[in-house]
């Protein structure tokens, strides 16, 4: 084989693209599209856990916040109305034993009517566990 016989070939090649130009860039569209699409797919698979993960943007994060305040506050009157509850009973408790104290010698009603510390305590843990949660709410918006 000479250099002429791959000249030859290489001028008949050159010919053919010329003649078939429009085929030839359709077809290198083809190719770039495909490399292109082989390249997202690739990032797709990589990164698909950070896809799947949603993090809470700015007015979520907030509309949590604001719930998670209510529903604070709720418990907080919920435990008010206790305390008052049990403050009214132990008012009339105290009457009643005022009234007749022989009834209430025996009874042990006068040991469960002063419970304020109870509904105060039940009030801090409340708070304490709201106050958890809204951290950790924090923490995982800020990761």
């Amino acid at each position: 084989m000479s250099a002429s016989y791959f000249l030859d070939v290489a001028h008949a090649a050159w010919n053919g693209i010329l003649q078939n130009w429009v085929i030839v860039l359709l077809s290198f569209f083809v190719i770039a599209q495909w490399i292109a699409f082989q390249t997202l797919v690739v990032h797709y698979y990589l990164f698909r856990k950070s896809l799947r993960k949603p993090r809470p943007d700015g007015l979520r994060f907030s509309s949590i916040e604001k719930t998670l305040s209510f529903q604070g506050e709720q418990i907080e009157k919920t435990y008010e109305k206790l305390a008052e509850l049990r403050g009214e009973l132990s008012k009339w408790a105290s009457e009643d034993l005022k009234r007749s104290p022989n009834q209430y010698l025996n009874s042990n009603v006068s040991k469960h009517t002063n419970n304020s510390s109870v509904e105060s305590s039940l009030v801090s843990m409340g708070e304490l566990n709201l106050k958890r949660k809204i951290e950790a709410i924090k923490a995982q918006a800020r990761n």
